[in-house]
């Protein structure tokens, strides 16, 4: 076991150089420690210390003040289990909207380009067997 805690100091010491820092966040050595023993625990260390220092560089804290029925869904959606926590919780639902706003966009601007392009002289029936064909062969 020595060696192996030597192992993962040289590797956080890799890491103090590299970042100039002094290490990883505080608690994070130890857990990076705990969660990685074995033969590759110092590269394993180093790649998971890497990877908490960009997300937490990604990460900005924002407190929002919101009605207790809203608080009290959030809390129900955490219980559920399909969210670890509110954080993650109002994440999905950032990425939903984002998702959804997109493609409205996308339907705005196929409508307005429909709109656009003025009135077809094909008939509805030839709109349809059209569509019938291109679905047949495609």
């Amino acid at each position: 076991m020595g060696s192996d805690a030597a192992t993962r100091n040289a590797g956080f010491a890799r890491i103090k150089h590299r970042q100039g820092s002094k290490g990883p966040p505080a608690g994070r050595r130890d857990a990076c420690t705990q969660l990685l023993e074995g033969d590759q625990a110092a590269l394993n260390a180093d790649a998971l210390c890497r990877i908490i220092k960009v997300k937490e560089r990604h990460l900005s804290k924002v407190t929002l003040t919101i009605a207790e029925p809203a608080r009290a869904w959030i809390d129900s959606q955490v219980a559920s289990g399909r969210y670890a926590d509110s954080d993650a919780y109002l994440a999905d639902l950032v990425e939903r909207d984002r998702t959804e706003t997109a493609k409205l966009v996308a339907l705005r601007a196929a409508l307005d380009e429909g709109l656009a392009s003025g009135v077809s002289a094909r008939t509805v029936e030839d709109i349809i067997r059209e569509g019938r064909a291109r679905h047949a062969h495609g």
